[in-house]
């Protein structure tokens, strides 16, 4: 509605142990464990009474990729297959103003997904730069989430670029997600930059 508040902020972590190994040459696993919490404020407009209070969630990562890579003359191919669970454990809380208090029950929400992928990169130079074109794609099946639409088959398109020197390493890319779910698709961007000294 016109002028309604429903927001929630908040801040926290996420800390863990990570490796990256190369098990044997141009195969490489990365798993990461990670747990955190989070600290949130909500603010909700229920009736055109604002109502605010705060909660508490703890948060799980559980992260496993393997990934190769092999390279025909200036096509480098790098397949790969991961899997990932995530939840999201929120304690109840009220919220109140107005002389009134709601209760907001606590919830659960977990997503298990499996994906495979392939990306092709073209290894150029671009006078003193390498420059590196890429375009892939990434097959993923949600075994566990909260929307049941969301156990279909649906795909992640990618494409972008990075250029490098010795120092200095610039990258974009663009991400189509959702392809064919028949739900919810996004586009996002990923622009990235670095210098070493």
């Amino acid at each position: 509605e016109p002028g309604s508040i429903n927001e929630i902020a908040g801040h926290g972590f996420l800390a863990g142990p990570y490796i990256s190994s190369e098990i044997t040459s141009n195969i490489f696993f990365d798993a990461r464990a990670l747990w955190g919490l989070s600290d949130n404020d909500a603010t909700q407009d229920v009736a055109g009474t604002v109502l605010t209070g705060d909660f508490q969630t703890e948060r799980i990562l559980l992260e496993a990729k393997l990934a190769g890579q092999h390279d025909i003359e200036s096509l480098r191919i790098t397949p790969e297959v991961a899997v990932l669970y995530t939840s999201d454990d929120q304690s109840a809380y009220t919220i109140s103003g107005g002389g009134g208090t709601v209760l907001v029950p606590g919830q659960m929400v977990d997503l298990g997904r499996v994906s495979a992928g392939l990306a092709l990169t073209h290894l150029g130079q671009l006078g003193d730069y390498s420059f590196e074109p890429f375009v892939g794609g990434k097959l993923n099946w949600d075994f566990k989430s909260p929307d049941a639409a969301s156990h279909d088959l649906k795909a992640t398109i990618s494409a972008g670029f990075t250029l490098k020197s010795d120092d200095l390493e610039f990258g974009a890319q663009a991400t189509w997600d959702g392809v064919g779910s028949g739900g919810y698709e996004g586009i996002s961007g990923k622009l990235t930059f670095s210098h070493a000294f």
